[in-house]
């Protein structure tokens, strides 16, 4: 079957369905939490209420983009020709995005308890350019070696707050390990999926990756990240 998805096509999915999530996360659960409602992942468990379903709904979209996002960045970890770059733009757009994510998490310029997705990003990052480092000094055993440090940065993810915690960088690294084998890393995606319900669809986009990079303006998903939150918080002062 002919594959249909550029990683430019992938991107775009990614960030549209991250956007309805965050609509629905920073916008939507603030405005039911004002008025005494109650919500939750699963529409079911919410109130019953019309704006309780359309959060779960946009939840549940917004659940695809993550597990696309990881398989983006490892499969442009394999393409770049300057890692160090890599690095440090996601680390310095981490850092960019900070107060942009605060303010629309928890109003406040300081909230420790949470890090933006740039952080899990910039350590899964981090975690594959050194299990390559280790596997081309020790061969197959810096696989292991590179296992236990991937261990190692996930419980630094999750003490910190990082974006999905512990789950963030397990699965970077295991679709790192995977990355010749597509139809695994879809298995891999779907079987990761479950534990964020509808993310498990994710897999059905990846394993339709054509391997081509397609057209993609420079910079702008980075910029897209701290600019829509900022645009999300400013839209939450004026409904509220």
């Amino acid at each position: 079957m002919k594959k249909r998805l550029s990683g430019a096509s992938l991107k775009w999915i990614a960030t549209i369905t991250m956007l309805i999530d965050h609509i629905g996360a920073i916008v939507i659960s603030k405005y039911i939490y004002a008025n005494g409602g109650y919500y939750s992942l699963l529409p079911w468990e919410g109130d019953g209420s019309a704006i309780s379903i359309i959060y779960s709904i946009t939840r549940l979209i917004g659940r695809l983009a993550f597990p696309i996002y990881c398989f983006l960045i490892v499969e442009g970890f394999f393409h770049t020709k300057n890692i160090k770059k890599m690095i440090l733009t996601l680390g310095l757009f981490a850092i960019i995005s900070e107060i942009p994510f605060n303010l629309a998490l928890s109003d406040t310029i300081k909230y420790p308890s949470a890090q933006n997705v740039f952080v899990t990003l910039f350590l899964g990052v981090v975690a594959m350019q050194i299990t390559k480092i280790l596997v081309k000094k020790y061969g197959f055993n810096g696989k292991f070696y590179g296992l236990f440090l991937a261990v190692a940065i996930a419980y630094v993810n999750e003490y910190i707050g990082g974006d999905y915690g512990y789950y963030g960088i397990f699965f970077i690294i295991i679709l790192y390990n995977l990355r010749f084998e597509r139809t695994y890393q879809a298995i891999a995606a779907f079987a990761l999926g479950i534990a964020q319900y509808s993310a498990a669809l994710s897999s059905l986009l990846i394993y339709q990756y054509n391997g081509q990079r397609g057209r993609q303006p420079k910079y702008f998903f980075y910029i897209f990240y701290p600019a829509h939150l900022l645009l999300l918080y400013f839209l939450n002062k004026m409904i509220l």
